[in-house]
């Protein structure tokens, strides 16, 4: 059998517990310590390639896709049809013009093009298959009767007042 030697504790600063600060060494010379350690590592290699290799930021390309037209001549003016993420908006005399430009032998695709109107919402318009009652359930009071109801309860808003509920319930009955 081998005898062991016990050995001392190590010292207590080599062990890695902190020493105190001095009570004169201020926190700000604590920090730029700190800091100074920092500043000596080198930035990561991204933000190096970064700025070694920067994007272009023009927004055009710097070839044309399309060959610029010659002096004199005019570009060309097809419409493009719209995505189907934009919401075509139109009013009654588009449809109209619409519908008299489909009887005067225009396309369907492109008289939907032209007026910005959808081709299924043409073709409804053709057949005759239009909405003319207005969504959701139907009312109890009549378009007469409703009018007046309306005019008072804009005049009391106007004047400051505000209506409930049961006020339009009673003005109606």
């Amino acid at each position: 059998m081998k005898k062991v030697a016990f050995t001392t504790p190590p010292d207590k600063e080599k062990v890695g517990i902190k020493k105190p600060h001095h009570p004169l060494e201020s926190k700000d010379s604590r920090i730029k310590k700190r800091s100074h350690r920092r500043s000596n590592k080198n930035p990561p290699l991204a933000l190096i390639t970064k700025a070694i290799f920067q994007k272009s930021r023009s927004s055009t390309p710097t070839t044309p896709a399309q060959p610029l037209p010659e002096v004199g001549e005019d570009p060309p003016n097809t419409p493009k049809r719209p995505t189907a993420c934009t919401k075509l908006s139109w009013t009654t005399e588009d449809m109209a013009k619409a519908l008299h430009a489909r009887e005067h032998g225009l396309s369907l695709n492109k008289c939907s093009i032209q007026f910005g109107i959808s081709r299924g919402a043409i073709a409804n318009w053709e057949e005759g298959r239009t909405r003319t009652k207005r969504k959701g359930p139907p009312t109890t009071l009549t378009t007469a009767e409703e009018e007046p109801l309306l005019q008072w309860i804009f005049l009391k808003c106007d004047s400051g007042h505000g209506v409930s509920v049961t006020d339009v319930k009673l003005k109606a009955a």
